[in-house]
């Protein structure tokens, strides 16, 4: 409850980021229709040198939550130092992860001891076969669900363990269920909402041949069924991270509206690359090695992260998007100036005794 009301009162009062998002490694095991992230798997990552001045340049920004990311977190054989590095400054640490073979027992025992607080396991659908088609792999959910058995047994009184779960058509009609399992799991349902337009289209046009993912267009009447669901749960108290301003957002774009919003991405809320430099949001990570950087594994990011050039970059960056429904950037945001966002994670926090960010 301190780190919350700590965080969040220092976006609320003075503007401080609340969460930054490390894409550690490009690397993964899987190859998601809706993600193109190991089509770049090779480019440099961070040493943990470098990570010790990313840790210590995150903490003069006031920071409350580092979120390790990629790619897959834990495909580096350095990930436990890596957790190491960031404990001490007390963040809460964050991992997202596709829960695949390689992610044992020991090696999340081995993260939780080292610090870890909160993970997020991608998992899409309860159905193995079509999980298996969208991530072109073998197995996904069985493993999805053998890793957050296993943290839910043995670390629920550490932090947030969750469903990470990105909402498309080809599970819409799916999400009560899902966030029934959930429940049943004593685990959150952490939703991605799939809507924007990729920077590679070509690409992941083929990529995602034969698997439509889009939300547009279905039927209104059926969607309204759906939400009315989905409302129900959140007020008995079922287990749904993100807000309920976030999912509104999702209601009026799945019936016609769009999803322009005044966003705050590199200011509340950033990315990082591999490389170390920063983005104003995932969309724009293939922007973080282009002139001018804010390089947070150098001695000068900070007054390179406020100099009016960067700024202006990421301020056109943000005129220049059309949106997105993303939570992980409209939450916080919500979080910093709506108040009955700020009373709902609250609320979320003293319910079910977890630190929401």
């Amino acid at each position: 409850m301190f780190k919350f009301a700590k965080g969040a009162l220092g976006t609320i009062l003075f503007g401080w980021p609340l969460n930054a998002r490390l894409w550690i490694t490009r690397r993964c095991n899987y190859q998601c229709r809706m993600c193109s992230i190991f089509r770049n798997e090779k480019q440099k990552e961070m040493t943990l040198d470098e990570l010790k001045t990313v840790a210590f340049n995150l903490k003069k920004l006031r920071l409350s939550q580092v979120i390790l990311t990629g790619g897959e977190p834990f495909l580096r054989p350095d990930i436990i130092d890596i957790i190491k590095i960031f404990k001490p400054y007390g963040f809460i640490i964050r991992i997202q992860t596709n829960a695949a073979e390689h992610v044992t027992e020991d090696l999340l025992d081995r993260a939780y001891k080292a610090g870890l607080d909160d993970i997020s396991v991608s998992l899409d659908t309860l159905d193995p076969l079509k999980q298996d088609a969208i991530c072109a792999g073998k197995g996904v959910l069985k493993n999805a669900k053998r890793v957050l058995d296993y943290c839910s047994k043995h670390y629920a009184d550490r932090g947030v363990i969750a469903a990470n779960v990105v909402i498309s058509r080809q599970n819409f009609f799916e999400l009560p269920q899902i966030i029934e399992f959930c429940k049943e799991k004593g685990i959150f349902f952490d939703p991605c909402i799939f809507t924007r337009k990729f920077s590679q289209a070509p690409q992941e046009d083929e990529q995602r041949k034969n698997v439509d993912l889009s939300l547009s267009g279905l039927d209104s009447d059926k969607v309204k069924e759906i939400f009315g669901k989905i409302d129900f749960m959140v007020k008995n108290n079922y287990p749904v991270l993100t807000t309920a301003r976030t999912l509104k957002s999702l209601y009026d774009f799945m019936l016609g509206s769009g999803y322009k919003w005044k966003c705050k991405a590199g200011l509340i809320s950033f990315d990082v690359a591999p490389s170390g430099r920063l983005a104003a949001c995932c969309d724009t990570i293939f922007s973080a090695d282009q002139e001018p950087v804010a390089d947070l594994s150098s001695k000068d990011f900070i007054s390179q992260y406020r100099s009016r050039e960067f700024q202006e970059k990421c301020l056109r960056q943000r005129q220049d998007c059309e949106g997105c429904l993303y939570g992980c950037y409209r939450d916080p945001v919500y979080l910093a100036g709506d108040l009955r966002t700020q009373w709902e994670s609250l609320y979320k926090s003293i319910v079910f005794k977890k630190v929401f960010n």
